[in-house]
């Protein structure tokens, strides 16, 4: 410094010399910390299985500290004390004012340019289905989506309950490859199955350290979530996200959410703002956050997660909205050809099914209509949302996907309220996508489910990340060749062509019973008959079917042959509301073929998920 700074004096030399070495230390710190993203406001150490604790004086020590320590993936730091906790677990309930950061995703570039990427937008329902009319009071979204869009008509739930569902679209894996090890099983009780295991059965370290927030955000992207996350929501907002706004669902009105923004990290909804409505107070959260993040000059790419609460249970639409659906005639959307109808050939939950009662249908019918104006409100905020984009010039560089966590019954097969079963009604769900690229007005026939919607995401961005069970769906909806399609949506496209992808030949679904559950007089799961694995499938070899296999849900890998076994054969040509099980008349080949193909699936990981299902 002397001989380059002859000028300078002792104090001013050492001034430098200070300046020097935090700059380099600063640098060496980001260097180490390369492959975690760090996350300055959280500590996301599980306190439970701390595997070392070390003295650290800074970020980047502590970074270093967890990659020469084997099994660690996430460390904590404590500025006051310079402790350096580190764990190989995520704490789903983490400790604001500590340094963590968490290992990166060892996500796949697509060869090429990948520079410029898009914006995404997901708007996920809960309890929407597509069979017995959800996407029809969509007013407004047939417009601005639909229209403008591609429509898919063969997209499907891969677990058909609420918090499995969201974990396996946050985390791109099948249900078995985050389901918890142990779990506690009573079947004298009301419940006793996943009900009462953690959130249904979900480990959530599984789910959250590795979710495709994770993946964008290591590419570039600021990620806001807005609505429910998974039912046991935690408080504090999870690795990947920049904006949290969630709860676990809620209620419609006197709601409550987790807020990043507030001192409390607490929202109580009131009257006064936004008409103290959930899905309001969350569409006009989300769209705030949209204008801050498009007014920034020269911002990152983004993804907003907005998740309202409707139609769930108890459906209560917005008070400006309650009197809408009065028509008689709207009961020929539910009273489906297998409605309140008996089925004795199906599994012990349907076959026990005794009539729905005329006070019954009448609940039925009440509730059809309330979740019919609940989600008027959800088409208002799609609509909203994709015209702010619009007014920040950003609508043909972003990609709006509106899906939902899974089908609905009302008395179809004599099952009142509810989801979880293997059938067209609880499986099936809307899936309607726009952007650059996509032809609008168009379909997708092939399949897809809410697995492929994490792998759809960083494929847009322009990675893939090996670690998750889904695919890709973009090369199906996405014209490459149109100009405003992002250098990196294009680069993986061209990837996945070049490497012979062919579009998704069938859907894959399993279930882990709830327990004992009654709605309204009617048993709707059981512990011990209400387990399955299933494949959908509509093509020429295989027929248009569904094939089930049932057992228990202390024989959930299927293994134990004295347990409850079931199937069930559905050939939707002849018989499109699943109303005559016909597995007496499948060939034994093909029978066994669908035995090997459900065992294969079931034992499936990452990459061979992918193979499983082409």
């Amino acid at each position: 410094l002397v001989v380059l700074c002859p000028t300078l004096n002792m104090a001013q030399l050492r001034l430098v010399s200070l300046l020097v070495a935090y700059v380099t230390a600063v640098a060496c710190a980001a260097d180490t910390c390369g492959t975690y993203l760090v996350e300055e406001e959280y500590g996301y150490c599980d306190a439970n299985t701390i595997i070392g604790t070390v003295n650290a004086s800074n970020v980047g020590e502590c970074c270093s500290a967890c990659s020469s320590k084997s099994g660690c993936s996430i460390f904590c730091y404590e500025a006051p004390t310079g402790q350096c906790h580190l764990t190989a677990t995520l704490n789903v309930h983490p400790v604001k004012g500590c340094t963590s950061g968490i290992l990166k995703p060892k996500l796949t570039p697509a060869p090429g340019n990948t520079t410029s990427k898009p914006n995404i937008v997901l708007f996920l329902t809960d309890d929407q289905d597509i069979h017995i009319g959800g996407w029809t009071p969509m007013r407004k979204s047939h417009t601005v989506l639909n229209a403008a869009g591609a429509t898919a008509d063969h997209w499907y739930i891969h677990t058909p309950v609420c918090c499995p569902s969201r974990a396996a679209l946050l985390s791109g894996r099948f249900f078995h490859n985050f389901r918890m090890d142990k779990i506690e099983i009573n079947t004298k009780t009301s419940g006793g199955g996943c009900m009462s295991n953690g959130c249904m059965c979900v480990e959530e370290d599984l789910v959250n350290p590795v979710s495709f927030a994770m993946g964008l955000k290591a590419v570039g992207y600021t990620v806001g979530m807005f609505g429910k996350h998974l039912n046991n929501c935690p408080p504090y907002k999870q690795p990947g996200f920049d904006r949290w706004f969630a709860n676990g669902g809620g209620t419609y009105y006197n709601c409550e959410f987790g807020d990043d923004e507030s001192p409390t990290y607490s929202y109580k909804c009131k009257t006064s703002e936004f008409g103290g409505y959930s899905t309001s107070v969350i569409g006009n959260k989300s769209i705030a956050w949209l204008q801050d993040v498009m007014s920034t000059p020269g911002h990152k790419p983004f993804m907003a997660y907005i998740a309202p609460k409707a139609p769930h249970v108890p459906s209560q639409p917005a008070h400006w909205y309650t009197t809408e659906f009065d028509e008689p005639s709207l009961d020929r959307y539910y009273k489906t050809p297998n409605f309140n109808v008996s089925a004795p050939d199906h599994h012990w939950v349907v076959a026990q099914q005794g009539p729905l009662t005329d006070p019954q249908v009448k609940e039925i019918d009440d509730l059809f209509r309330n979740r019919w104006r609940t989600l008027l409100s959800v088409d208002d905020l799609i609509d909203d949302v994709i015209a702010v984009v619009d007014a920040h010039g950003e609508l043909k560089n972003t990609y709006f996907f509106s899906t939902s966590d899974h089908g609905y019954n009302l008395g179809q097969l004599r099952l009142a309220g509810n989801k979880l079963h293997a059938y067209e009604n609880d499986l099936r769900i809307p899936m309607v996508i726009r952007g650059p690229g996509i032809k609008a007005g168009s379909t997708f026939s092939g399949f897809g489910s809410n697995a492929d919607v994490g792998p759809t995401f960083l494929g847009l961005a322009g990675v893939t990340d090996p670690l998750m069970d889904g695919r890709s769906i973009a090369p199906w909806v996405v014209d490459p060749a149109d100009p405003h399609v992002s250098s990196a949506t294009q680069a993986h496209i061209s990837n996945l062509v070049n490497n012979g992808a062919t579009a998704p030949q069938f859907h894959y679904a399993e279930y882990n019973s709830l327990g004992i559950w009654d709605m309204d007089g009617h048993m709707i799961d059981h512990a011990l008959y209400h387990t399955f694995r299933a494949v959908r499938f509509d093509d020429e070899e295989m027929g248009n079917i569904l094939y089930a296999e049932y057992t228990s849900l202390s024989d959930w890998d299927y293994v134990n042959a004295s347990e409850y076994k079931f199937q069930e054969f559905f050939d939707l040509d002849t018989d499109p509301w699943e109303m005559h099980n016909v597995i007496k008349d499948v060939s034994p080949a093909k029978r066994q073929k669908l035995e090997g193909l459900v065992r294969s699936l079931f034992a499936c990981k990452g990459s061979t998920c992918q193979r499983s299902l082409n």
